[in-house]
């Protein structure tokens, strides 16, 4: 700390993640795709939802790819959404 007067505690660089806009447009993602996997569930049934084995069905194998990568993709969405938000909270505590 003494050489490079770097401080842990107070660091100094800005935090541009925490602006408003970018959570907001993350926030927006984040709850279009929740609305999505729920359409997509109420429109398809349940078994979109199942565990993804293979059955013979082709289309309903493309779909449960597709209902898997929406999830894993709204689960990515919501960490970096708290990692933004721990931005803010650190950049509006110093």
């Amino acid at each position: 700390m003494a050489v490079y007067e770097i401080d842990r505690e107070r660091p100094t660089v800005e935090f541009w993640t925490a602006k408003d806009s970018i959570l907001a447009s993350l926030e927006s993602l984040y709850d279009t795709t929740e609305q999505t996997i729920k359409e997509r569930t109420r429109r398809l049934g349940s078994t979109i939802d199942e565990p993804s084995f293979e059955t013979r069905d082709t289309a309903l194998n493309q779909q449960r790819r597709d209902q898997a990568a929406m999830k894993s993709q709204l689960a990515d969405l919501a960490a970096v959404l708290c990692l933004n938000m721990e931005d803010k909270i650190r950049l509006h505590s110093q």
